[in-house]
């Protein structure tokens, strides 16, 4: 199949704050850019709550409001996660996302499952490579429609309450 390659760059923050000993807000908002159209391609807010099953599993409900010129998108999702220390410096990371997708004004409904394993080894207390990859399926057609994989390679920076995470 063809590949798109269309250069840009992509931002983002994330916010996850601890409520309490079994909730977490989270929050997402994302900026992208993409040069051959010279100008934003879509921004992206997602807020959501979970509930921490135990200390590495995690279940939430997100909601995402996705603006991709001229179309806007609505996403409720349920959202798996659960990390899994391999030693002292490694953890490794699961989330299996359930995406219903619903454009505005459309009618090409659709439901996507999004499947990441992802590895972070703490080099010290500021510095982490870091790898992760994100398989994306439809479900709501046909079971086996590959939608797209994300590969993600960097370096995650930790400041004092802040994690900052470079890479291609």
């Amino acid at each position: 199949s063809a590949v798109d390659n269309d250069g840009g760059f992509w931002t983002g923050t994330v916010i996850n704050k601890k409520l309490n000993s079994r909730f977490s807000f989270w929050t997402d908002a994302q900026f992208r850019y993409i040069f051959d159209l010279g100008s934003n391609y879509e921004n992206v807010f997602r807020p959501g709550l979970y509930y921490h099953i135990s200390n590495t599993t995690r279940i939430g409900l997100l909601y995402g409001v996705f603006s991709t010129s001229p179309n806007r998108e609505h996403r409720p999702t349920l959202d798996v996660i659960h990390h899994k220390s391999l030693s002292n410096d490694t953890t490794l990371t699961l989330r299996g996302r359930f995406e219903q997708r619903l454009f505005e004004d459309q009618n090409n409904d659709s439901t996507r499952a999004r499947f990441m394993i992802r590895l972070d080894h703490n080099l010290d207390d500021n510095w982490a490579p870091v790898i992760s990859d994100e398989a994306f399926v439809y479900i709501s057609d046909e079971w086996k429609t590959f939608d797209q994989n994300w590969l993600f390679v960097g370096v995650g920076r930790n400041f004092e309450n802040i994690k900052l995470e470079f890479g291609y």
